[in-house]
């Protein structure tokens, strides 16, 4: 998905992504040289949640208008809405600061970033 494509953007070759039960692990076959790399390719997947999400509130917005929150969690709730809900509890999910987490690794790209001055 959109780690693979950014990783390839920046000359990097994606390896095995094995899907767990949280999602697909992102494996490179080696780590970004360059600090902001790092963080680009972590970025990429949240990206491309946000981007089904958007679309999907505008299929939403078309269709059935934005309905109550409480309709979120409703069984009887819109394919188009429930898929926008897990969209965007992915990327909440998947920013959590921790390694291997999409957020994890945003961070640690930010710490090496910093130590090498580039934040200065």
């Amino acid at each position: 998905g959109g780690p693979a494509l950014a990783a390839r953007r920046h000359g990097l070759r994606p390896g095995v992504f094995p899907l767990l039960p949280v999602g697909a692990l992102g494996r490179l076959e080696r780590m970004p040289g360059n600090p902001r790399e790092e963080v680009v390719v972590a970025l990429a997947g949240p990206a491309v949640n946000i981007g089904i999400a958007s679309a999907l509130s505008v299929v939403i917005g078309l269709t059935s208008g934005i309905p109550a929150p409480e309709m979120m969690e409703h069984t009887g709730a819109p394919l188009a809405l429930r898929l926008f809900t897990v969209n965007i509890w992915l990327v909440l999910f998947n920013m959590i600061p921790a390694f291997p987490m999409d957020g994890g690794r945003v961070l640690h790209g930010a710490k090496r970033d910093r130590i090498a001055g580039a934040f200065v």
